[in-house]
């Protein structure tokens, strides 16, 4: 029994110490950001033993697409070899859209067409495991019915219909990537977009009690959190 018992202290130490290799590892090669992707270093992230890369892109993955379980060893393993190989363009996994971006990082973004239907807006809300809902109760005042959704095409369409090109919401926008756009969580009543509180945007039509709403991007809220990173 002692014997066994040595065995399991041994495991759970190698367990612990890989833990927090990871963590640091992440920290190094591992951003994300508040418009609700990642970003990876591959030149990085590639100088780290496999097991590690698996690691902090598995902990990546859930924390854009939070779901009960992590990907699956096939699955990561084929990304992760993807990601450090010379080739890599892109490709998709567990909800996430990889690719890369034009400093040759790779950047994870949810999946649009995995993403949760619009869901009735309320105070504290956490949608799609990653956005939490805050001072709605200021908006609810003047009556107001709202869905949080992602902005989609039709989305981004309605915000270039409903603003001027020389608004400053256009510069943050556009300084995005396409397939980070759509997946941007808008406020919307029925199928009229209202508000992006990323782009600090709200229609003119809607009240101004509306534009208090916050709608803030987290990492730590998914079912089995790994490694979480800081918010830029």
């Amino acid at each position: 029994r002692h014997v066994s018992d040595e065995k399991k202290l041994s495991y759970e130490d190698a367990r612990d110490a890989l833990r927090i290799f990871a963590e640091s590892a992440a920290e190094q090669v591992l951003t994300f950001h508040e418009a609700g992707f990642a970003t990876l270093r591959r030149e990085a992230f590639g100088a780290y033993p496999a097991d590690i890369q698996r690691r902090v892109l598995s902990s990546a993955i859930l924390a854009i697409a939070p779901a009960d379980y992590a990907p699956g060893f096939e699955a990561l393993e084929q990304a992760r070899e993807e990601i450090t190989g010379t080739e890599f363009t892109g490709r998709t996994l567990a909800g996430c859209e990889i690719f890369k971006d034009k400093d040759d990082a790779a950047l994870i973004c949810r999946e649009a067409a995995t993403a949760p239907p619009p869901e009735k807006l309320e105070e504290d809300l956490l949608w799609d495991g990653r956005y939490r809902v805050s001072c709605y109760r200021a908006a609810t005042a003047s009556g107001e019915d709202l869905e949080i959704g992602i902005l989609g095409e039709e989305g981004l369409s309605q915000l270039r219909q409903k603003s001027r090109s020389d608004d400053p919401v256009f510069a943050r926008l556009e300084s995005l990537p396409f397939k980070v756009k759509k997946t941007l969580p808008g406020l919307w009543k029925t199928g009229n977009l209202m508000a992006v509180p990323y782009l600090n945007w709200t229609d003119k039509a809607a009240p101004a009690a509306m534009s208090k709403i916050a709608i803030a991007f987290v990492t730590d809220a998914a079912p089995k959190p790994g490694i979480r990173g800081k918010i830029v």
